[in-house]
């Protein structure tokens, strides 16, 4: 008796080599990455970077009040913020800008706390 050729053999030169996604659920390769859940913490993030620029911008020293606050971003949470200034003037030393605004933290952290209002609902 004859033995029939395997069909696999016929499409073998029109199969290519397995690739990353060869296996994984089509419902989930194909899905849009949704940016819903960071919404509140982003939002957030906003209302903390204009709250310390219009704070930095009213206070007596000129070195604090030139700095512009350039992004507020989640550290590894919502309940951290990473925020990030740099001087308009590029001849302010780094070190001088951080004495400064440890001297003035607990005042830019109290206005920045009465101008946020977080509602958990």
């Amino acid at each position: 008796m004859k033995r029939k050729k395997s069909k696999t053999d016929k499409y073998a030169d029109l199969r290519g080599e397995p690739g990353p996604e060869d296996g994984a659920d089509p419902r989930t390769v194909f899905q849009e990455k949704s940016y819903h859940g960071n919404r509140k913490a982003l939002q957030l993030c906003r209302q903390v970077q204009r709250s310390l620029s219009y704070a930095l911008s009213e206070l007596d020293d000129d070195l604090l009040a030139s700095l512009y606050v350039e992004s507020v971003d989640p550290a590894p949470n919502d309940k951290h913020l990473m925020v990030t200034v740099s001087p308009l003037d590029s001849e302010i030393s780094p070190d001088e800008v951080l004495s400064k605004l440890h001297f003035v933290m607990g005042r830019l952290r109290s206005e920045i706390a009465a101008d946020i209002n977080r509602k958990r609902v």
